[in-house]
């Protein structure tokens, strides 16, 4: 791209009223369309000019007042169009694909999926373009079953053929997974909801393109245990918000995300920047030496429900002249009970305050405005099409598919090479130290399997805040050095803990966890090595900034163990 050359910018054009939250793409909201603009770049790569809005969707079926599209996603070709649509409050959402110039709309439903199961509709919705171009990821409500928190529709991330051939479920988790995005190298991320007892949050998730290694990405908890190393039962603010959404992988890696309290109208909160390579945040910490993974690039937008925002932005992406290009809306008073939100698409960058804890407005410039929303926005950039991003050896969460080893795909294989270290990272995601001698008296790696809430469940499980039915899978025993070898049961939502010796619960996961059918999959290091692998994201087992250090073994002996050459063993009661 050079100066003078256009980009098509495609976004969402709804009416202001229409407030459902993510979560609630049951709700049908119509009026709304698919729009196209044309945007002129100038010699840095900014915007210099915006040409006329016109609709994509007039081969399509319908008119805007019963349409009800979102989510567009460009494929590599930088022509052809994905989105979600539906035409009636009495059918559900399914994925619709056309051309960038407005012709060849045609409906693409994956194969054999029905429109209802149990009585709830069979939402396809969220569509991304793979890598390579050849499939969708979609989210889809196809369980037939509820969240455990909310009791809405839940949702899966799926994938089908770019002809609606081949669907093939991801995710198996038994709360809602949205918006599914695709990283650079091929990875998929998500935002999953996440529930236990006095837990719930919506975080940022990844998962590589062969189902393995389902992982953190950003924003795992608003408020972390392990803030005070001689009081476990201490928590300090993390992330400081329950909900992650709409998380995009920026031009220079680090990812662009919305950030809101529940209860959020409309999809809007604060606009966030997270350097991944930085390592969990901490809210409010401001001691020397503590470097801040997170930006908030306007706090006076604060996401918050129950106390006034000025501000609420949805749905950024990266502009070539490396800023931002997002949703904005002048809303002034509480997220949560806002019933319209007019947003416009702006050009923003992070301001830099003009001294040490002083705050600054950053500047917003209106590329596309108007009445309604203006939303979702994408530019069609044809990009080189490629593979998606499958596991490795050699990484420390590294492994792959070997049903030959795994005893065959509806089982996987984890090598747990510090199960006590381990879950410091399972249970938390602060900088100031990691109890792992605290879960030493552990001899045993637990498996629960997750229940999903059936269809028609509206109400939480006795004496709970969310519906929960746990079924014991069984435990394997840990090694001297705290290492296990695990045969566990594939693509099944699970929760795991640590038990001692006489069976008690050491600690426990607060969220399900899965693993891919046929996947092995190496989990951690040891912890003599844990400062020169993971501490530069997760901080040292101290919680000192000056233990962050690689040594040689690092490359020689992360992953010996006692358990390194031991048999997989199944759970067992």
């Amino acid at each position: 791209m050079g100066p003078g050359d256009t980009v098509p910018l495609i976004y969402v054009d709804r009416e202001d009223t229409h407030v459902a939250s993510p979560l609630e793409f049951d709700t049908y909201q119509p009026g709304s369309d698919i729009m196209r603009v044309d945007l002129t770049l100038g010699p840095d790569g900014a915007i210099v000019g915006v040409g006329t809005p016109r609709s994509i969707l007039g081969s399509c079926p319908g008119t805007r007042s019963v349409r009800d599209a979102s989510a567009p996603a460009v494929n590599v070709d930088g022509r052809t169009v994905a989105f979600s649509m539906r035409l009636a409050e009495g059918e559900p959402r399914d994925i619709y694909v056309v051309d960038i110039d407005g012709n060849g709309c045609r409906r693409v439903h994956p194969d054999g999926f029905p429109d209802e199961v149990d009585g709830i509709k069979v939402h396809n919705f969220d569509p991304v373009w793979s890598p390579d171009g050849e499939w969708i990821v979609f989210a889809s409500s196809r369980a037939g079953t509820v969240s455990r928190k909310l009791f809405l529709p839940q949702s899966d991330i799926w994938r089908m053929r770019a002809d609606g051939t081949e669907p093939e479920q991801m995710t198996v988790l038994t709360n809602s997974e949205i918006q599914p995005g695709i990283m650079r190298l091929g990875r998929i991320t998500m935002s999953t909801e996440k529930v236990s007892d006095g837990f719930y949050q919506v975080s940022g998730r990844r998962l590589n393109w062969d189902r393995t290694d389902y992982h953190p990405l950003l924003a795992q908890r608003a408020m972390s245990p392990f803030c005070d190393p001689n009081d476990l039962s201490v928590e300090c603010p993390s992330i400081g918000y329950h909900q992650a959404t709409e998380i995009t992988e920026g031009a220079n890696g680090d990812f662009l995300v919305i950030l809101s309290d529940p209860g959020a109208r409309g999809g809007g909160g604060t606009l966030g920047i997270f350097n991944r390579s930085v390592g969990p945040f901490e809210m409010g910490r401001n001691d020397p030496g503590y470097a801040k993974s997170l930006t908030i690039v306007d706090p006076a937008a604060t996401g918050r429900v129950g106390s006034p925002t000025e501000g609420v932005y949805r749905s950024p992406i990266s502009l070539p002249d490396t800023g931002i290009l997002v949703a904005y809306a002048a809303y002034t008073g509480d997220l949560g009970a806002a019933t319209a939100l007019d947003y416009d698409l702006v050009a923003t960058r992070p301001c830099v305050p003009p001294a040490p804890g002083a705050t600054c407005v950053p500047e917003r410039t209106v590329i596309v405005g108007g009445p309604g929303q203006q939303i979702e926005p994408v530019l069609a950039i044809k990009r080189p099409a490629h593979a998606g991003y499958e596991n490795r050896r050699q990484l420390v969460f590294g492994g792959g598919i070997r049903p030959e080893i795994t005893g065959g795909t509806e089982n996987a294989v984890a090598y747990v090479i510090d199960a006590p270290l381990i879950f410091t990272l399972l249970v938390a995601n602060l900088r100031r130290g990691r109890p792992v001698d605290a879960f030493r008296t552990a001899r045993y790696l637990a498996a629960y399997v997750e229940q999903p809430a059936p269809a028609g469940t509206t109400a939480p499980t006795d004496g709970k805040d969310h519906y929960e039915n746990r079924i014991y899978a069984g435990r394997v025993p840990l090694f001297e050095d705290g290492s296990t070898k695990i045969r566990a049961p594939a693509f099944t939502p699970l929760v795991l803990a640590l038990e001692d010796a006489d069976g008690n619960t050491v600690i426990q996961m607060r969220e399900t966890h899965q693993f891919g059918p046929g996947e092995t999959i190496s989990m951690g290091v040891v912890e003599p090595v844990f400062d020169g692998v993971c501490a530069g994201c997760h901080g040292s087992i101290s919680g000192r900034e000056l233990d962050v250090i690689t040594s040689p073994d690092v490359l020689t002996g992360a992953s010996q163990s006692l358990a390194l050459d031991a048999e997989p063993m199944a759970p067992s009661r």
